[in-house]
């Protein structure tokens, strides 16, 4: 029900704002093909130089789990090109090398993290995803 994913967005939104660090994020590649986890990891074991971060995304108050790159002390979207001015980034956490071949796990126990945070009417009676 859209009302319930309305409130859901910005119940999680709120919640990225007061927990996590908004970070600078510069524009990289230009792929926008909903595959960040594994442009990052491509470019991070391409590159040897860069780290992969792990990042929500706000829009509009629209959340999404984002992942980017950390090359020489800067923040970098290899994803969304020029989009990437358009969205605010909250930093959750570095990824570490040996998780880079599961960054699917990644994604999915934070995505699980994140919909634990909502509360009861809003997992019950909504259709959230991330």
């Amino acid at each position: 029900m859209k009302l319930f994913t309305d409130a859901a967005d910005k119940f999680i939104a709120e919640y990225v704002r007061k927990t996590y660090r908004k970070i600078d994020v510069k524009s990289g590649g230009y792929m926008l093909n909903h595959k960040c986890h594994l442009n990052a990891v491509n470019y991070a074991v391409e590159k040897k130089e860069s780290n992969i971060v792990l990042c929500v995304t706000l829009f509009n108050d629209e959340p999404n789990i984002h992942f980017i790159n950390f090359t020489k002390y800067k923040y970098v979207d290899n994803t969304l090109g020029q989009w990437s001015a358009t969205y605010d980034y909250y930093l959750v956490r570095f990824i570490a090398e040996n998780e880079y071949y599961s960054i699917v796990d990644v994604f999915s126990k934070y995505r699980a993290e994140l919909n634990r945070c909502l509360p009861w009417y809003l997992r019950l009676f909504g259709e959230y995803k991330f």
